[in-house]
């Protein structure tokens, strides 16, 4: 069967494979993609020996090895020019699911229909053991030869992982293994024989001699000694059995190069295999060593064939592979935990990586104890070959299926732990500045009660030093958290220096001058990074009262949108720097202001607590203000234009019309300030 219980895994999307698109990505090469399959010839040989030799055939590997594309796309196109029948069953453990005979039953009527063929009535009741020794169980073909049915069991290991989860049909499932040994072993099985020793006639229905079926059992490696454990019932299982392991360097190479130079180079094709394999600098005479995991090597040729067609290149080229190899790797990262929890992420991000970046693995039994972590959600991580789940010394451990992978987690692991600091150091001047605001107000209030109580001078003066004391502090606070921000920057600068990435530099050396002017190590970088590079010098300059907290173009790069700590947005030529419109004013500071993407809007952010909508062309306001209850730090509109997400330093994110400046939906709320908020590329997430 192939639907699923809602519990188990579901399938990854069946990819498109043909002339265009000849790797299938995580996707399973099927049967029709027979000319596509490469690399495993030697497998599929010896796997069609051993069906051809007896009646059961059992077929293990680790995760990602590609066992069901074995079958499909190998071994079935050629048992079926020996009169084989394929039918592949995937057992399904839901509750509402029919019985699993029943199941295999509706497999086999499948396959006869979808290939014409003629087959014995299915009798309500019977076991599979009687269905297939009547003497009338033969199956012909429409040319009017009999082909003998193949009955391949898919991912058997669930029968012993869903098929024990659900406590109600235990009893089924071990009846079913029961039914299933006396097929395997042709067993005539106990019920039979005692309705026979009852009715001795029904005996010459049946052929107990004959045996004209077929079985494979499809599995995990690290469920072979369950499936060993069936032994005393099943002893076929040890005998007739195919190991499947990692392809070679120079089976990957016949997969990557199958085209023979149209889509790329050979050496393209090998650059990729190494890429891979992890060993780019070593000699093609090293091929042979390289250990490649198909899943890994399919997907990371989908990815470039997917980028050459979007960029109509005749060839995926050296350039595209190292252009695209850490997006690729990027890409499949973050669709693999879209729909994840934050914690899954940091999971993977701390635990499945060390401090300085080697692959890690983690007891399987200590990852679903973390709270936001379940069985479901690994166990999906797994099937779209994100993680791997293997048993060592008898304890399941999981990792990331590849150290090609261990890059990318660890860029985006810095990421997070980067944005996390520089959240924590705009909380403390965030603090820093409610304790100067504070101070203000309570030297306010120090000066009125100067005025109207004359008489009792005295106290006031000893009020004012006191809030004075208090003011200090507070600039003090707002000094340390500004130089702790100018400190983040000066190191992203050296980073990025350090890189030769001097452009980037040069950006978070001028924001961490910004920030503390006087601070000698940022002016040093700057004076050593200017002297290395020539540097075109700015010929428009869009100059605001004070400092300028963001600047945008328009979609069709005409104008430029400024946004001020002077309370002011501008709207300026991006040719000539001339302003346009009218100023955009609010009674703040403004954080941010960006264009809509039809260019015909402007939406601000500002510590006024609103935020505003303003027409493009003329810089007049639009709608009604936008309000929070403290500073918004940040406003963007949807893909479509139709709606504005804000958030704001009073703990929430709002949604709002962006034609009339209403509020739309439910507030979204946090425990603490929230300083930026996006749309999903479709619109449908914030």
């Amino acid at each position: 069967m192939n639907t699923q219980s809602t519990d188990s895994l579901q399938e990854t999307e069946q990819a498109i494979v043909d002339d265009e698109h000849p790797w299938p990505g995580l996707a399973s090469f099927r049967e029709q993609d027979e000319l596509f399959f490469k690399g495993r010839q030697p497998d599929i040989e010896i796997l069609h020996s051993l069906v051809n030799r007896e009646r059961l055939t059992v077929l293990f590997g680790i995760s990602g090895l590609g066992k069901t594309s074995l079958l499909q796309a190998g071994l079935f196109p050629q048992l079926r020019q020996d009169n084989i029948l394929p039918v592949t069953i995937r057992l399904d453990f839901a509750k509402s699911a029919a019985s699993l005979s029943e199941q295999v039953f509706a497999a086999i009527a499948r396959q006869v229909q979808e290939n014409s063929i003629e087959s014995p009535p299915h009798i309500a009741i019977e076991t599979l053991w009687e269905y297939f020794h009547r003497k009338d169980a033969e199956f012909w073909d429409a040319r009017n030869r009999m082909v003998v049915p193949l009955l391949c069991f898919d991912q058997f290991e669930e029968i012993f992982t869903l098929g024990r989860e659900n406590q109600e049909r235990v009893n089924e499932l071990n009846a079913f293994i029961k039914e299933l040994a006396d097929l395997v072993e042709g067993r005539c099985p106990e019920s039979v024989k005692a309705r026979l020793e009852t009715c001795p006639d029904e005996a010459k229905n049946f052929n107990f001699s004959r045996h004209p079926y077929k079985l494979i059992f499809s599995l995990r490696e690290d469920y072979l000694a369950d499936l060993e454990g069936l032994r005393l019932l099943i002893p076929s299982v040890i005998h007739n059995r195919f190991r499947l392991v990692h392809m070679n360097g120079q089976q990957a190479l016949a997969v990557v190069n199958q085209t023979e130079g149209r889509l790329m180079a050979p050496s393209v094709a090998e650059t990729i295999v190494r890429m891979v394999g992890g060993k780019q600098s070593e000699q093609r005479r090293e091929l042979l060593v390289l250990r490649i995991e198909p899943a890994l090597l399919s997907l990371i040729c989908r990815e470039l064939n997917e980028r050459r067609i979007t960029v109509a290149a005749s060839q995926i080229d050296a350039q595209l592979v190292a252009s695209n190899r850490e997006q690729i790797l990027e890409n499949f990262y973050e669709r693999s935990l879209v729909g994840h929890s934050f914690e899954l992420r940091c999971f993977v991000e701390d635990k499945l990586i060390t401090v300085s970046g080697f692959r890690n693995s983690e007891a399987y039994d200590n990852a679903v104890e973390i709270s936001g972590i379940t069985e479901q959600a690994l166990r999906q991580l797994v099937q779209c070959r994100l993680l791997r789940l293997e048993e060592r010394d008898g304890q399941k451990r999981i990792e990331l299926i590849h150290d090609v992978l261990t890059g990318v987690v660890r860029k985006n692991r810095d990421q997070r732990l980067l944005l996390e600091k520089q959240k924590q150091v705009e909380q403390e001047r965030f603090e820093a500045q409610q304790k100067e605001q504070a101070a203000k107000e309570a030297l306010q209030i120090s000066k009125r009660r100067t005025l109207i109580f004359a008489m009792l001078m005295g106290f006031c003066l000893l009020t004012a030093i006191w809030s004075g004391w208090n003011w200090n502090n507070a600039q003090e606070a707002s000094k340390r958290a500004q130089h702790a921000l100018a400190v983040g920057e000066f190191r992203e600068a050296q980073r990025h220096y350090g890189n030769n990435d001097l452009s980037h530099a040069l950006a978070y050396l001028a924001n961490s001058i910004r920030l503390e002017q006087d601070w000698v190590p940022s002016r040093t970088l700057l004076v050593n990074l200017l002297q290395q590079k020539n540097w075109n010098l700015l010929e428009i300059i869009m100059t605001h009262r004070r400092s300028v907290n963001s600047a945008a173009f328009s979609p069709d790069g005409t104008p430029v949108v400024t946004a001020s700590h002077d309370n002011t947005a501008h709207l300026w030529d991006a040719k000539t720097g001339k302003v346009l419109g009218e100023a955009m004013t609010h009674e703040g500071p403004i954080s941010s202001a960006a264009f809509s993407p039809d260019g015909t809007q402007v939406v601000t952010a500002s510590q006024d607590k609103t935020a505003r909508l303003w027409d493009a062309k003329t810089g007049k306001a639009l709608g009604e203000a936008m309000m929070h209850e403290s500073a918004v730090y940040s406003a963007a509109f949807s893909p479509d234009g139709t709606r504005v997400v804000t958030a704001s330093g009073d703990n929430t994110a709002r949604l709002w019309d962006a034609k009339t400046g209403k509020a739309l939906g439910e507030t979204m709320t946090h425990k603490d300030a929230v300083l930026s908020a996006a749309f999903s590329l479709d619109g449908t997430r914030v």
